[in-house]
Order: structure tokens, then C-alpha cells, then sequence
């Protein structure tokens, strides 16, 4: 008697198995009126204990100066996930290395205007005794993290549609299937080679041919749901508004090249090149990639990504929800920060495009 055998699952169909997984089973569900969001959404800080493997310590003073901002102006805060960096070191060491920045996130909670998302980095957290003992007293009373948020958009009692939030790593290999191996791995092998050797291991968020494949996975299963738009983070990328990737890797490029004509210094001349060059290179890649594979079409604005807060030069980048739009924003890493809106669209007429 031989027992059958099923396929093993290609990556995407294991994301988009996942992210039904997580829809219908872990995530909690909210409706709100489109005129009373006021979100900022922030992902991916990786926050360790300020040696050579912290990916976040460039960035806090940025990111201090964004809270400022956002508290001041009356946003909720959502942090999607991979907030701090559990596979390089343990809970209570992060969270006393960054614990004023704990304590700024708390004036969000304390007005009930934090909403906290575990990721594949910090998975720990969906442990509500662990989050009780490490984080309690910098959240609200419910001291509760999630995995998914179904968010219901209403305007006049009508329903326009559901942004579903989401950290992104779900059914990906390392982050589901060997999580328990991966932050054996990253804590006691991969931390001290990075604090010695200042690299990083192959991810969406390094290796272009994997951010393809998870942007392609995470649109493909947004599409397929009636009026849905799913914001996540994980690749470190920011996403906004999809149309065709090579139009978008345009724009982004053309962008660069604008930054690089007006670069003030040698040294910022030198880090946009390089960052041109890439974009340049991924470009070409994917324009070579679809001359022989499945054309990308996104035609529905149905997938954005915060990008994150642990670029190297110290930047930042987010998405906001407010007066009826949702934008991309960048905040560089300057002596008096202000926010740059790189992109806005009406969110009513995003949600409107997904339905069909």
C-alpha cells in the first residue's frame, strides 16, 4: 500500500495559502468610518542592542522626530511587524536598549491610538504571556499584538472595501517551516559574523529575483479578493499603488536621478549613484524576466508596503491614512526632519478600482 504523495507548494501558492490562513483564522476584524482614519504605519525597525548587527540605531533619532510629529498631530500608530529583532537577541536586552523609544510608542497607547503585528523577527509576540512580561507596561490594557487586521473602510454607511494588514512573512520557507532553526541560526551564528563582517543574508529585501517573487505573491493573492487591499511590510521596499513594476521602477529611477542632479555633496553623490545602479539593474533584470515569462499586469491598487525603518542611511519610510488618501512618506535622516509625501492617491477610488 503506497501512500500518495501530494506536490510540494511553490513559494507563492504557499503565500497566498498562508495569507488565507491568517485572514480566516488569526486576524481581527474592525469597521471605521474613511473620514475618522488618521494612521501612520511604520514597519521593520529590527531594533537590537546597538552593536554592529542593530540595523535600527542610525535611524531612531529619525524616527523619534517622526513620532514627534505624528503625536502631535493626532495619528493612531500601527507597527506591522519586526519591530524588534528577536533572532540576533533576547527580548529583555532590546528592550532596555531602546527603551525611550519604548516609552515615546507608549503616549500612542496610552490614548488608545496603538495597534502593535508580529512578525517572522519578532514572532515571539504571539505569546501573550511573553508580550505581558516584556512589553506590558508600554501598552495599552489589552496588551495584545496580532498577526492580521481585516480593517472594514465605510462612508455613509456604504462599505467601499478592507485594507488587511499584515507583516508579509506568512508562508514564506525560513520564517514558517524552520522558524525554530532560522533564530537558532541568526542568534548564536549570524549575529556575530554580521557585527564582525557588516552583511546580510539573501531576503526580499536584499536579492531582487525573492522581492519579485514576494511582490508577485502578495499581489496575485490581493487581487483575487473582492474589494481588498492588502498593506504589508517585509521586503523592506516601499510599494505604493502598483501598476506595471517596470512603469514604477521607471518612475523610481527617473526620481533618483533627479536627487543625484541636485545632490549637495560628494558622499551623497556617491550613495545615490549606487542607489540608481541598482534600481537600474533591477529594472533591466525584470524588463528581460517578462520577455519570456507571465506578463505583470497589475492593473488593481490592491498591494503597498511601508518600506521600512532600517535603512542604512539612517531614513525612514511609512505609509499615512488621512483625509480620505493614503500616501507614501519618507523622512530623512536630518538635523530638523520633515516629511517628504512621495506619492498620494484617494484611497475611496483605490478601494473602488479592487472591487472589480
Amino acid at each position: 500500500m503506497y501512500a500518495i504523495k501530494h506536490p510540494v507548494p511553490n513559494y507563492e501558492e504557499k503565500i497566498r495559502h498562508a495569507l488565507s490562513e491568517t485572514r480566516g483564522h488569526h486576524s481581527i476584524s474592525e469597521t471605521r468610518n474613511l473620514d475618522d482614519l488618521k494612521l501612520v504605519i511604520f514597519s521593520d525597525h529590527h531594533r537590537g542592542v546597538r552593536d554592529g548587527a542593530d540595523d535600527f540605531v542610525q535611524c531612531q533619532a529619525t524616527y523619534h522626530g517622526a513620532l514627534g510629529y505624528y503625536l502631535e498631530a493626532g495619528y493612531e500608530l500601527v507597527l506591522l511587524g519586526d519591530v524588534e529583532e528577536l533572532w540576533e537577541a533576547a527580548p529583555e536586552a532590546i528592550v532596555a536598549a531602546y527603551e525611550t523609544t519604548l516609552r515615546l510608542e507608549q503616549q500612542f497607547a496610552e490614548r488608545g491610538a496603538l495597534k502593535r503585528f508580529f512578525g517572522n523577527h519578532d514572532d515571539l509576540w504571539r505569546n501573550p504571556d511573553a508580550v505581558q512580561e516584556h512589553l506590558g507596561p508600554y501598552l495599552d490594557e489589552s496588551n495584545h499584538i496580532y498577526e492580521g487586521l481585516e480593517l472594514t473602510v465605510e462612508e455613509g454607511g456604504e462599505t467601499l472595501g478592507t485594507l488587511f494588514f499584515v507583516h508579509g512573512h506568512q508562508g514564506t520557507g525560513l520564517s514558517d517551516d524552520y522558524a525554530f532553526i532560522s533564530r537558532a541560526f541568526v542568534r548564536y551564528i549570524w549575529r556575530p559574523l554580521q557585527r564582525l563582517l557588516r552583511f546580510k543574508v539573501a531576503t526580499p529585501s536584499t536579492t531582487y529575483s525573492l522581492r519579485l517573487k514576494f511582490e508577485d505573491a502578495l499581489y496575485t493573492w490581493a487581487a483575487q479578493q473582492e474589494g481588498y487591499v492588502v498593506i504589508a511590510g517585509h521586503s523592506h521596499r516601499p510599494v505604493f499603488s502598483p501598476g506595471a513594476p517596470t512603469a514604477r521602477l521607471l518612475k523610481e529611477l527617473e526620481t533618483l536621478r533627479q536627487d543625484l542632479a541636485g545632490a549637495a555633496s560628494e558622499a551623497e553623490q556617491k550613495r545615490l549613484q549606487e542607489e540608481a545602479g541598482h534600481k537600474a539593474a533591477e529594472l533591466h533584470w525584470m524588463l528581460a524576466r517578462t520577455e519570456s515569462a507571465k506578463p505583470f499586469g497589475y492593473e488593481k491598487p490592491c498591494y503597498f508596503n511601508t518600506g521600512c525603518c532600517s535603512f542604512s542611511n539612517g531614513d525612514i519610510t511609512g505609509l499615512e491614512i488621512a483625509n480620505g488618501t493614503i500616501r507614501l512618506v519618507r523622512w530623512p535622516n536630518v538635523e530638523k526632519p520633515k516629511k517628504q509625501i512621495l506619492r498620494t492617491i484617494s484611497l475611496k477610488k483605490v478601494l473602488e478600482r479592487c472591487k472589480t
